[in-house]
């Protein structure tokens, strides 16, 4: 998932834009997106959320952070929420904060 993550910035920014979008509107309605941390850290500019029953609450997170840009994975997590807040702390601990 790391490396997706990384390879998605490296090969496509033209288009990763997209993965920071919070909501979009399709045929005059309004969609929703999943990524809860977009709006918990500063720096966060997207990449995916997931769930399955087997993996559990599952996150990629790309950052702009003190030591540059960073990717973060959490998998396996009970709760969207546990998920979200694990990444936050995961991004401060290794990218030393936000720019």
């Amino acid at each position: 998932m790391a490396k997706l993550g990384i390879a998605l910035r490296k090969q496509f920014p033209q288009y990763f834009h997209y993965f920071s979008k919070r909501s979009f509107t399709y045929n005059g309605k309004t969609i929703r997106g999943h990524n809860r941390v977009l709006g918990q850290l500063k720096g966060a500019n997207g990449i995916k959320t997931g769930y399955t029953r087997s993996s559990g609450f599952n996150l990629v997170t790309s950052a702009k952070t003190k030591k540059g840009l960073v990717v973060g994975v959490i998998l396996g997590e009970n709760t969207g929420r546990v998920r979200d807040k694990h990444m936050v702390a995961l991004i401060n601990r290794y990218g030393h904060g936000h720019k």
